[in-house]
C-alpha cells in the first residue's frame, strides 16, 4: 500500500486497523493491537500535530512519531506481520508535540540515505535496517499547514548532517535553501501545542536552566570586561582565522572580556512581542533568539550557558568530558589538530521568537544574526590577543552529541572555537 505526500491521514475512530484517506478508508495490514492504539492516539489532521504516517513498501507501515527538537526521526516501524523492525522506546505519549527530551538519545532512531537506499540508524550510529529505495513512499510527515513532501524533509535532514553517504561522505546543499515552513513546523508545532503558526511568544519569559531543573548547575558571575587598549584599526588589520592554537588556556578575564564585549546585552526595550533584550551585536528586529553554549577545558571548565543579560555562566556539573568532546567535534571539520583550543562556542536559536515577527524569512534572519555574532566575537577575541575560528559541519550530529535537551525549542545554527594563538 502507498500514500501520496499531499494526503491527510487520520485514524478512523472505532474502526481499528483502518485509516481514512481522501479516497476512503484503507485497511492496514495485520497490525497488532498496540500499534492500532498508537495510531488512535495521533490526533491528525490537527494543525498542531507533528505525528504522521508513512508506508515503507506494500507490507510495512511506519509511524513517524517525532521529527523532534534535535531533528532525530524517532519511529516505530512494523512489518506486515506485526514484527517490530525498529522502535523508539517512548511510543505511549499522545502526540509528538507532547514529547520531551526524556527520550534518551540512544533509544532514538534516525534515517540516513546511503548510496543504494535508506538506512535506519540507532542514535549510537549502528545501522538497524536497510530500506530499498523502490520500497519507500513517504506520506505526510508533519500534520501542519506547512506539511512537506519527501524532498523538503530530505532537505531538512541534509542541511543538518543527517543524510550521510554510507561511505562516510556528507552530502550537503547551501543552508539558505532550507525550508522556513518546514523548520517552523518542526521547531514550533513539535515543541509546544500552545504555539500555532504565526503566534507570538513572550521573549521575557524566564529561560530554562541548563538541565531543566537547576539541581546540578553551578552559577558563576563573570568579572567585568577589561578595557581594551588595542586601537580599533589595529584590531581590524590583525583579525584573521586561527587554526593553530597553543596548549596555554585562555585566562578567565580574557574569556569574560570576549563574552562581555561581543555577546553581553546592555539594554532592553518593549516590543509587541514582549520585552526584548538588545544584544551588543546587530540582530533582526532587535530580537533575542540566540543562546550561547560555552564548552571549556580551561577557565570555568565544563559545558555552560552564557546568560548575556546577567553576564554569568551556568555550568553543568560533571561535564568536563562532554566539553572536550564538543570542542573536538567543532575542530574536526576545520583540520585543527592538537593542541586544541580550550573554548568552544555553540550558538542555538529559538526559531519561534524570530518566526513570530518574520514568519517567511525567519531562518534567513537567524543566519544573518549568527553572521553578526561570528564577526563580533572574532573582533573581540582579536582585541584581547586570542585566536578564533568559525567552524562548520553537521549540526544535527552536534545536537545529538552535546547540546540536545539543554533548551526547549532550540536548534543549533553555528559554532566557533577560541584559544591562545600558537606559533
Amino acid at each position: 500500500m502507498s500514500f501520496s505526500p499531499g494526503n491527510r491521514h487520520a485514524p478512523v475512530r472505532g474502526r481499528a486497523g483502518y485509516i481514512e484517506t481522501p479516497t476512503g478508508a484503507v485497511q492496514l495490514p495485520n497490525l497488532p493491537p498496540a500499534f492500532e492504539t498508537l495510531l488512535m492516539r495521533l490526533p491528525l489532521p490537527s494543525p498542531l500535530a507533528t505525528g504522521g504516517f508513512a508506508a515503507i513498501g506494500p507490507e510495512a507501515v511506519a509511524v513517524i512519531a517525532a521529527l523532534g527538537r534535535s531533528r532525530i526521526v524517532e519511529e516505530q516501524v512494523l512489518s506486515g506481520d506485526g514484527r517490530v523492525l525498529a522502535i523508539a522506546h517512548c511510543p505511549t505519549l499522545a502526540t509528538a508535540s507532547q514529547r520531551t527530551r526524556q527520550v534518551r538519545l540512544h533509544e532514538s532512531v534516525f534515517l540516513r540515505r546511503g548510496r543504494i537506499g535508506w538506512t535506519l540508524y540507532r542514535a549510537d550510529g549502528a545501522p538497524h535496517v536497510d530500506i530499498e529505495p523502490s520500497a519507500v513512499d513517504f506520506a505526510r510527515l508533519i500534520g501542519a499547514p506547512e506539511a512537506s513532501d519527501l524532498t523538503a524533509v530530505e532537505r531538512l535532514l541534509l542541511d543538518n548532517g543527517l543524510l550521510i553517504d554510507l561511505t562516510g561522505h556528507a552530502e550537503r546543499k547551501p543552508v539558505w535553501e532550507f525550508h522556513d515552513e518546514l523548520l517552523h513546523s518542526v521547531s514550533v508545532h513539535g515543541a509546544a501545542t500552545a504555539i500555532a503558526y504565526g503566534a507570538r511568544r513572550e521573549a521575557s519569559l524566564p529561560q530554562a536552566p541548563l538541565n531543566g531543573t537547576g539541581s546540578n548547575i553551578n552559577t558563576h558571575p563573570l568579572p567585568e570586561p577589561e578595557a581594551c587598549t588595542t586601537p580599533l584599526d589595529e584590531v581590524f588589520v590583525k583579525r584573521r582565522s586561527c587554526r593553530v592554537f597553543s596548549a596555554e588556556p585562555l585566562s578567565a578575564s580574557a574569556l569574560a572580556t570576549i563574552l562581555g564585549l561581543a555577546l553581553r546585552s546592555h539594554s532592553a526595550h518593549v516590543a509587541n512581542t514582549g520585552d526584548m533584550v538588545r544584544h551588543s551585536y546587530p540582530s533582526a528586529g532587535a530580537l533575542d533568539e540566540i543562546t550561547t553554549v560555552v564548552a571549556s577545558t580551561g577557565p570555568f571548565a565544563g559545558v555552560s550557558i552564557y546568560r548575556h543579560a546577567q553576564h554569568r555562566l551556568e555550568i553543568l556539573q560533571d561535564s568536563t568530558v562532554r566539553a572536550r568532546e564538543l570542542i573536538e567535534t567543532l575542530c574536526a571539520p576545520c583540520g585543527i589538530i592538537k593542541p586544541l583550543p580550550c573554548i568552544g562556542l555553540v550558538f542555538a536559536a529559538d526559531y519561534a521568537v524570530m518566526a513570530a515577527k518574520y514568519a517567511s524569512i525567519a531562518y534567513a534572519n537567524i543566519l544573518r544574526d549568527v553572521g553578526a555574532v561570528y564577526q563580533t566575537v572574532s573582533l573581540a577575541a582579536t582585541a584581547v590577543g586570542a585566536g578564533s575560528c568559525i567552524v562548520g559541519g553537521g549540526w544535527g550530529q552536534l545536537e545529538r552529541q552535546s547540546v540536545a535537551g539543554l533548551h526547549e525549542n532550540q536548534v543549533v545554527v553555528g559554532g566557533m572555537v577560541l584559544g591562545a594563538r600558537g606559533q
